[in-house]
């Protein structure tokens, strides 16, 4: 979905999506997808926005194009993330188009779309490939297409945030969705089904080819996906193992591609050992209501009653739990696992026949049980039915590795149950947890594939096979570096039933075997794959499957044992297998710019005059082709960096081709001149490289903010701001500051009227002091040189004074960037007062650490901008629609301030229409004309939204200071509120009395007003300088040295520091402010929600942590605890 980017975004805005396209290619058990949408700017003004894509985790993402209003087409390239976010930063500002894709979350792809105009339309093209599980129901291949490409616009939420268009259209606005899917399959087709949309598809075969078919929408009406679009295949011998290779040309690599459903029984008829446990897990939480719960249960049932039945009279064999979350937390049938007798089966049945859907999914909770009360000495397999609404999926896979390390016998599968479901979150379970997914939609039956789960878990699947690709052996092979890259590299275990695809990348020079096999220790060659004879391919197809999994196997394994811990190792591993395929990752970006000149960095006057100076023909150096010029450069730039899309480009090539023709041939005899474009590769070269050349010296810089900022020493301690400040013991405080006055790096002061000397801004290269409009220089370009400031010198004499911002962080001398500024210190840490001098980067002394670098800190994020606080009391609503009678809903209000950010949230109350909440909640303000937006919805019903209004704070509310109003909602009803403006005092700067001014002037309101603005939208306390100013300190540093004192716990230690400060406040709150308790009770509450989540809900971390935010204050204020 495309959403607006802007910061005034407040109801989380849609660009309209007009049409969809899909065409799609089916080849056995692999699929390429294009995706086609189009969007149209229905704003006055330009915009930027976000497009955000939805897509299996197994996806992998390899082409990406943009075209506006059909005329200007731009191809992605992978780039380095950093680099390619860099690029198109700029592009935006300087009002280039721009588009930058990346891996924002393993399943979830993130577009920044710059600069749309009024009325354009934008087109927008995502390739991809994609593996294709095997439906265990159907034993068919099972092609999923997302509902999210073509969502419903009002049903739509990311994140838990309901998505709304800014301008409303109707259906004859839209195009109806148009798919298009081929099957190539290399046998029959038996039968293709839609589940998910069985009324809505047409199936066309080809010539009379039985292993050919085109699938069609067949219905006009159809203009979105109210569900995932399921497509189920099922043709001759899919299952059968086979073997493809794949040469790549442009890699000159072969890749194989083993692939099988297993459906051989084990030889031995039993599991390993004498016992096993089985434990279900069934999710009964809200999000399970309906069909789902239904099907679950009615499931669970057959699978107990198919269990192994342990006789009472002998020792038993199978053990078994049932356990329900969603009631609290969840709920275990038994407190320990008990034998599979048909009493104990009988009594779980009743049980599972009172299962209904309510309380939400606690699954962290759930996992954290059954692997401490699981049977020990036992292998454990766990099922579980969830639909798999929940989050911290990264947490879940840590415990399951905790878990797994604890019982190496412990296996995880499970059914993921819903219409659209995050594959990403089900396998991460079941890859760590060494088991498989099968998903089921509402409309499908689940009965074939829960049984053969059933089996599959009951017995130990096979795992001590060896594959042989070369005539080399792996170990041999593997350790020869990239020529041989099996992907996973530790192969994963056979189940019955189960898609199983491994792959095998090798160079050119390695030769595979004429059949490959496949052996298993225990149970010796298995069926149908003591030989397997390669089938032939050229392309891409499978080296694009394989590389993906390869960079998902170095993100979550140890796939370089010897590097596992060298991230700087694995993300240059990760970056060169991206560029390679052109993937998008989670280190690299596909970007696009509609401007050459930005991948050369020069303006395109300069272009075609180097080109013009290039051309050895002359009769074509004319001075009114330079349209013919970036013609031919674009020409030359699309087959230097894209060849492999050739067949996307080929046909603008050709039609450019003929323009260049037809221009050319009015001028002198065509074929000379064609001849000479035809070598232009070699000529963009030369004209990169005289850009290139122009100055060796040269290097990317980064922008110095437009305003006022400090310049902050990287090697600052974390809780100092030590910047770049004249030295002010130099000269009387009174007196003017001559030139050569030396520059120092100082403590940032609180004093906001020393501010001056420590704040620079940049012009055209020169750093220039505010307050004294003195510019930083050196005397000399020579290593050892001090740092001082001058008045401002004429152009030709400012080689000294110029000064650029390196990507890495670095200060440089504009005409010569080798010598870059660095703070002398002879200790390991610099002090207040520590000199700058240059340096030589290319000398063999350059130590190249944190004492060359800097931070830009731009002045306005550190001001006191807040010009006071709104006292917001939410009274009630009224007449609010009722969206749906059969909810019974619980309303209340949530706040979002200029940033889209949550800064209130009221409690939930059991009236659908005509909610009361009568709440106090306050806002801090930065200036008038801040607005902040008031909307209703509803919990029940999943955060619906039920209408919202704006607030605004206006002139004459911070006049007359109360406003009471009943606001009328955009969706149905008012809202009834009242805001009374508070200005805030300035805080009394730190000083040796403070303690004695405090005794005798204590904090009121005022100070809980400031604080208020420290409060950050997450409800934490960030420290800061203005933070450690209520306590008399400067900074936090010695607040913490205080904190610190008084804790004893390693763990605690630990913890970010902002849970420190924040700890800190709310007992500040309690022992300085209690008489204040009923204004500030909204305030330490979001405070103690940021604390609790900090520490993952460790209740008695968060006893420590208060504790010793007390035992801070009564230190400080001098507070005698009885």
């Amino acid at each position: 979905m495309l959403i607006y980017a802007e910061e005034n975004n407040k109801n989380n805005r849609l660009v309209p999506l007009r049409r969809v396209e899909v065409n799609a290619c089916v080849v056995d058990m692999i699929a390429e997808v294009n995706i086609v949408q189009v969007y149209k700017n229905l704003e006055e003004d330009k915009i930027e926005a976000v497009y955000r894509f939805t897509i299996s985790n197994t996806a992998a993402v390899c082409g990406f194009e943009a075209t506006i209003d059909g005329k200007k087409k731009v191809i992605g390239i992978v780039k380095e993330a950093e680099q390619a976010k860099r690029e198109y930063k700029e592009a935006i500002k300087q009002g280039h188009g721009a588009y930058l894709l990346e891996e924002q979350d393993s399943d979830v792809f993130k577009c920044s779309v710059g600069n749309i105009m009024h009325g354009q339309k934008v087109e927008i093209k995502i390739k991809y490939m994609i593996e294709l599980q095997h439906d265990a129901e159907t034993d068919s291949v099972r092609f999923i297409l997302p509902s999210t490409i073509a969502p419903k616009y009002g049903s739509y939420s990311f994140n838990h945030k309901r998505m709304h268009l800014s301008t409303k259209i109707s259906d004859s606005d839209h195009f109806p969705l148009k798919f298009f899917i081929t099957c190539r399959m290399s046998s029959p087709i038996y039968s293709i089904e839609s589940p998910s949309h069985p009324h809505y598809i047409s199936r066309l075969n080809e010539d009379d080819d039985q292993s050919t078919s085109k699938i069609i929408l067949s219905q006009e009406n159809l203009y979105y996906l109210e569900t995932d679009f399921i497509l189920l295949i099922k043709s001759q011998d899919i299952n059968k193992p086979r073997v493809f290779i794949e040469y790549n040309p442009i890699t000159d690599t072969n890749c194989l591609m083993l692939t099988l459903v297993p459906t051989f029984k084990h030889k031995s008829t039993k599991p390993n050992s004498t016992k096993m446990e089985l434990i279900f897990i069934i999710d009964s939480s809200r999000s399970m209501k309906g069909v789902s719960i239904e099907k679950a249960t009615k499931t669970l049932q057959c699978l107990l009653l198919s269990l192994p039945e342990s006789l009472e009279s002998s020792p038993p064999e199978y053990f078994f739990n049932v356990i329900s979350i969603g009631h609290e937390k969840f709920d275990n049938f038994f407190e320990k696992s008990r034998p599979s007798t048909k009493k104990i089966i009988d009594e779980a049945i009743k049980k599972v026949q009172k299962i209904t859907a309510k309380g939400g999914t606690h699954l962290y909770e759930t996992l954290k049980w059954v692997f401490e009360f699981s049977l020990s000495d036992t292998p454990t397999s766990v099922i579980l039915f969830s639909d798999f609404e929940t989050s911290h999926v990264d947490r879940i896979v840590e415990l399951i590795k905790c878990g797994q390390a604890k019982q190496k016998d412990l296996r995880i599968f499970s059914i993921g149950m819903n219409n659209s479901i995050s594959h990403y979150f089900i396998d991460s379970v079941v890859r760590c947890g060494k088991g498989y997914a099968q998903y089921v939609s509402n409309s499908e039956e689940m009965n074939r594939k829960s049984m053969i789960m059933l089996r599959n878990s009951l017995y130990p699947p096979i795992a001590d096979y060896k594959i042989t690709w070369t005539t080399e052996s792996n170990e041999e092979s593997h350790n020869n570096g990239t020529k041989f890259q099996q992907v996973p590299l530790n192969i994963p275990e056979l189940y019955i039933g189960v898609r199983f695809i491994v792959y095998c990348i090798l160079s050119k020079d390695v030769k595979p075997c004429e059949t490959i096999t496949l052996k298993s220790k225990s149970q010796g060659p298995l069926p149908d794959l003591e030989s397997i004879k390669p089938i032939s391919l050229h392309g891409s197809k499978i080296h694009t499957l394989a590389a993906k999994k390869l960079i998902q196997e170095i993100e979550h394994s140890d796939y370089y044992p010897n590097n596992a811990n060298n991230k700087e190792y694995v993300r240059e591993q990760i970056v060169h297998i991206a560029k390679s395929y052109n993937l998008s990752s989670k280190y690299t970006s596909i970007e696009l710019d509609d401007s050459l000149c930005n991948e050369l960095n020069v303006p395109k006057e300069n272009i075609n005059t180097s080109l013009k100076r290039n051309l050895t023909n002359k009769n074509i150096q004319l001075p009114d082709l330079h349209s013919l010029y970036s013609t031919a450069a674009n020409l030359s730039y699309l087959k230097n960096v894209a060849p492999q899309h050739e067949g996307d480009w080929k046909d603008k090539y050709i039609k450019a081709r003929e323009y260049l023709s037809k221009q050319i041939g009015n001028k002198l005899a065509e074929s000379e001149e064609l001849d000479e474009f035809d070598e232009l590769d070699e000529k963009l070269k030369q004209a990169k490289g005289i850009f290139n050349d122009k100055d060796k010296n040269e290097v990317n810089e980064k922008a110095f903010p437009l305003d006022d900022f400090y310049i902050k020493s990287a090697a600052s301690e974390s809780v100092q701001n030590l910047v770049i400040s004249i030295n002010r013991n130099s000269f009387v405080p009174w007196g003017p500051i001559k030139n050569g006055t030396k520059v120092i790096i100082a403590q940032q002061k609180s004093d906001i009227s020393q501010d001056g000397y420590q704040l620079w801004r940049h012009e055209d290269g020169w750093l220039i002091n505010k307050k004294t409009n003195l510019c930083l220089e050196v005397e000399s370009a020579k290593e050892g040189i001090c740092l001082s400031v001058h008045h401002k010198r004429s152009l030709n004499e400012a080689s000294n004074q110029r000064w650029i911002f390196t990507p890495e962080g670095r200060i440089a001398l504009k005409n010569n960037p080798k010598f870059v500024i660095e703070v002398l210190s002879k200790e390991i840490t610099i002090k207040d007062g520590s000199r700058l001098f240059l340096v030589n980067t290319k000398s063999k002394n350059f130590k190249n650490g944190l004492n060359s670098k800097f931070v830009i800190i731009r002045k306005e994020c550190l001001d006191d901008t807040f010009i006071g606080v709104v006292k917001l009391e939410l009274a009630s609503a009224k007449d609010l629609k009722n969206i749906d009678p059969s909810v019974k809903g619980k309303s209340y209000v949530r706040v979002f301030d200029d940033d889209k950010k949550i800064v209130a949230q009221t409690n939930f109350i059991d009236n659908n229409l005509n909610p009361v909440w009568n709440e106090v909640h306050y806002l801090p303000v930065k200036k008038i004309g801040n607005k902040f937006l008031l909307e209703v919805v509803n919990y029940k019903m999943k955060d619906k939204s039920l209408g919202d209004c704006y607030f605004e704070i206006t002139r004459d509310l911070v006049k007359e200071s109360t406003q009471k109003c009943w606001a009328k909602l955009s969706i149905e009803g008012q809202i009834h509120y009242r805001a009374k403006f508070f200005s805030i005092e300035t805080l009394p700067q730190p000083t040796p009395e403070f303690i004695a001014n405090f005794k005798e002037k204590s904090f009121n309101l005022s100070t809980l007003y400031f604080i208020i603005t420290l409060q950050a939208s997450d409800g934490s306390f960030l420290p800061s300088n203005r933070l450690a100013n209520l306590f008399g300190y400067e900074s936090p540093g010695k607040l913490f040295d205080l904190y610190k004192s008084h804790c004893n716990e390693d763990h605690v230690l630990k913890i970010n520091q902002t849970a420190w400060s924040t700890s800190i406040i709310m007992w500040f709150l309690q022992s300085i402010l209690k008489e204040y308790q009923s204004e500030w009770l909204c305030v330490y509450k979001r405070a103690k929600q940021y604390i609790r989540k900090e520490i993952h809900y460790d209740l008695e971390a968060e006893k420590i942590l208060l504790s010793i935010g007390e035992m801070v204050i009564n230190e400080r204020f001098d507070i005698n605890v009885k």
